[in-house]
């Protein structure tokens, strides 16, 4: 079960379609891992049908309908869905990349392991994919198992969600399907758990930057994948 969502703004401007392809691409990735929020989303689509449906084109929304929707937002109505790790006729479930989404897919059309991996640290491998916009990099993150990526701060927004495996760094951890969002300015030091490499999907509109005495010698090599 996924511990870190989108919030509703993101899930609002994802059902309105108004974020950028490569943002949608992470939210709709959470999606494939989290039931909630693809409830909830399904609960935007509702109530916004219901505002076009009752409202005239320009007209306010009436106060009493506004706290109705904000409420129902708020408090989504839970269906049984069926479970995405669920396969017909299968004993095993869905390993985490085979849950995603075939817009991922396209963007590595050979498979992720004919990916062209460079190696960034003696503990991750970075992969970049296609742009779906040309603010945003999107690329593969794969952190080794018990290996620590050093401390970075960010001169942009990163998004990053987890595909497999699991990490943690000072403020929590993240296992598949969990949404994180980093603002500029924030610090962090990422590490793996022992058991098994996690992959994550990572789309920011400025590269990292190393905050170590020794790491920093890669942030010229940073920004060098982030033109490319």
């Amino acid at each position: 079960m996924t511990q870190h969502c989108p919030d509703s703004q993101w899930l609002t401007e994802y059902v309105a379609g108004s974020l950028s392809e490569s943002q949608a691409l992470c939210v709709s990735t959470h999606l494939n891992f989290c039931e909630t929020c693809r409830s909830q989303a399904a609960e935007l689509n509702t109530v916004g049908a219901l505002v076009f449906d009752n409202q005239a084109p320009s007209a306010s929304v009436d106060p009493a309908m506004f706290d109705q929707i904000m409420n129902r937002i708020e408090n989504p109505i839970h269906t049984e869905q069926p479970a995405l790790s669920a396969r017909p006729g299968a004993l095993e479930p869905l390993s985490a990349v085979e849950k995603l989404p075939l817009a991922i897919g396209k963007l590595m059309p050979e498979g992720m392991d004919n990916l062209r991996w460079k190696k960034l640290g003696k503990h991750i491998r970075v992969a970049n994919l296609d742009r779906l916009d040309e603010q945003r990099d999107i690329s593969l993150h794969k952190l080794m198992p018990g290996g620590t990526v050093a401390e970075h701060d960010h001169h942009g927004e990163e998004i990053t969600v987890v595909l497999c495996g699991s990490f943690s760094d000072q403020d929590g951890v993240y296992r598949a399907g969990d949404f994180i969002v980093r603002k500029p300015g924030e610090t962090h030091r990422p590490m793996v758990t022992d058991d098994e490499e996690c992959i994550c999907l990572s789309v920011c509109d400025a590269p990292v930057k190393f905050t170590g005495m020794f790491t920093r010698l890669l942030n010229p090599l940073v920004a060098y994948q982030h033109k490319h």
